[in-house]
């Protein structure tokens, strides 16, 4: 594939938009696209273009990747202190029906002993 072309596709842009990029005029991109030999400069410029654009996408990739890890550790460090909490109400249910079992025993007891 043509340089060019490869980097307009790479980069999303038309010709007209690579002409100016490189500062160049259209007609010189229709020339390379022709067979016309590209100047070593536009060819490293294109290929530095190509490079550029790729790491851009890789570093918004690992940027994406960063926002959703440190929400998953969010929603982890919030799940934890749910549960903490769901375990503390818990422990208090538990507590709360230990002291009415408790109670429902001594009052059973004290009506078998004393009566009504």
């Amino acid at each position: 594939m043509k340089l060019d072309i490869k980097a307009c596709e790479q980069l999303n842009i038309d010709r007209v938009e690579l002409a100016k990029m490189l500062d160049v005029s259209p007609a010189t991109i229709a020339n390379w696209d022709r067979g016309k030999k590209m100047p070593k400069m536009a060819e490293i410029a294109l290929n530095l273009l190509i490079e550029n654009s790729k790491l851009k996408k890789a570093i918004k990739k690992y940027e994406l990747f960063q926002t959703n890890d440190n929400t998953v550790n969010k929603f982890d460090n919030d799940m934890a202190r749910i549960m903490s909490f769901a375990g503390m109400i818990k422990a208090q249910f538990q507590s709360i029906d230990d002291f009415k079992s408790h109670k429902i025993q001594d009052n059973e007891y004290m009506l078998s002993r004393y009566g009504e």
